[in-house]
């Protein structure tokens, strides 16, 4: 063999090894949970719907959608869902899951864990597509916020707290505030913090929900009741595409 052919096989030895070691590293480095339980849920549930990750290293779905918690696992609001994911993803009593690490996790390590735990045991495979659609901005109102000394989120006399907390937060960001107009009567479009306000603030907030309510509409609530107020516009948004996913065997 040629000293220059020598050469080349030495570089390609090199290279490859190289790439099998990345490859082997980042297989490696994903956090998953150790011990996983994924079964039917009970039709004759006596326990409250739940969705959190407990500290220790644990994560309970028991009774609630389970596209909850891939949106949480995901960091994704509810208008980032496109169409086409399969109904009982989003069904009460579909599946129990309980999944435990060995060790302490960050609340992040817990969501990639999450996410590891879909991907494997309910092959969940997506893509995302970034859309400019019809929009709110969420925004300061003429005469600037009025938050709570509280600090806590109260929305029509009921104390606000996602089923992933043990206990109703000390506020929320404006992130989280745009993620929930998005959803309520009469908005019903995404929503986009543009109000410049970094931090977790205490509100209390009371609009109507149906025909015949005599509080008023969202529109008209946001800047007397919390200083903030909804403004048309159009935003990119990224939205998230099912590509694929099945029901998982019991164990």
């Amino acid at each position: 063999m040629s000293r220059a052919g020598r050469i080349f096989w030495i570089l390609t030895i090199t290279v490859t090894a190289t790439l099998c070691q990345d490859k082997s590293s980042n297989v490696q480095s994903r956090l998953v949970f150790d011990v996983v339980s994924v079964k039917p849920a009970s039709p004759d549930r006596s326990e409250r719907f739940e969705s959190y990750c407990a500290s220790g290293g644990r994560f309970i779905s028991h009774g609630t959608p389970l596209l909850w918690s891939i949106k949480w696992a995901y960091g994704l609001n509810d208008y980032q869902i496109s169409d086409g994911w399969p109904g009982w993803l989003n069904s009460f009593g579909t599946y129990d899951i309980d999944a435990e690490a060995d060790g302490l996790v960050t609340e992040m390590d817990c969501r990639k864990m999450v996410q590891a735990l879909f991907e494997e045991r309910f092959k969940l495979r997506t893509h995302q597509q970034s859309r400019t659609i019809a929009a709110y901005a969420l925004i300061l109102a003429k005469n600037g916020p009025k938050f709570s000394a509280t600090q806590t989120v109260t929305i029509n006399g009921a104390l606000k707290q996602a089923t992933s907390e043990r206990e109703a937060p000390p506020g929320w960001t404006m992130a989280r505030l745009a993620n929930y107009l998005a959803s309520v009567r009469g908005v019903q479009h995404p929503v986009v913090d543009r109000t410049m306000l970094d931090g977790i603030y205490g509100f209390t907030l009371n609009y109507s929900t149906a025909d015949g309510d005599d509080r008023p509409d969202t529109f008209t609530a946001l800047p007397e009741q919390v200083g903030l107020k909804l403004k048309a516009t159009r935003a990119p948004i990224e939205m998230w595409f099912v590509d694929h996913v099945e029901r998982p065997s019991a164990n």
